[in-house]
C-alpha cells in the first residue's frame, strides 16, 4: 500500500481493515442502482489511510 501511494501522490490511498471488502466496496458502488432502500450505514467499514509522504526513522 506504500508503494501505490508513492506511485501515485495525488491520489489518497486507502485499505480497508475488514474480510471482502472489495465486494462489499463493489455493492457499494452499484447500491443505488439496485437497492431501494436510501441509507448506507456510515460505519460500514474501516480504512487506513496510506501517505506518498516519506518519513525520517532513525
Amino acid at each position: 500500500m506504500h508503494m501505490l501511494a508513492e506511485a501515485f501522490p495525488d491520489v489518497e490511498v486507502y485499505a480497508a481493515s475488514m474480510a471482502q471488502a472489495t465486494a462489499l466496496g463493489t455493492a457499494l458502488a452499484i447500491h443505488f442502482g439496485w437497492n431501494t432502500k436510501p441509507a448506507i450505514p456510515h460505519d460500514l467499514i474501516n480504512l487506513k489511510y496510506y501517505s506518498a509522504v516519506k518519513r525520517n526513522i532513525i
